[in-house]
């Protein structure tokens, strides 16, 4: 299992004790899990979502997991409001705008 794996894509939330009262890094479901690319932590007044979003650059083949990740993503964050609660997203979403919005090399 990659999430295991030393320096492999995870992500982590630092916060001081007692500011989260709960945190879930099974939030996307199954597969999209197992690198540890989301952690869900839930605060007093709202919760965070802290991502790492697959990259799909030039070079990779990588656009349907990251098209699968961002709409199970996108599903959390939604469960999370109907409950009422105040949902922030935070963390690297590997998107562009433009061309120009990417440092690489040609």
């Amino acid at each position: 299992e990659s999430s295991k794996k030393k320096g492999f894509n995870g992500v982590a939330t630092f916060a001081r004790k007692g500011l989260t009262l709960s945190a879930d890094r099974e939030v996307l479901g199954d597969y999209l899990d197992r690198e540890g690319r989301c952690i869900l932590t839930r605060h007093h007044h709202f919760v965070l979502f802290n991502v790492y979003t697959p990259n799909d650059g030039p070079w990779s083949r990588a656009l349907p997991l990251k098209m699968r990740f961002l709409e199970a993503l996108r599903q959390a964050m939604q469960r999370e409001r109907a409950l009422g609660r105040r949902v922030i997203l935070a963390g690297d979403l590997n998107i562009q705008r433009r061309h120009l919005d990417c440092h690489w090399k040609r």
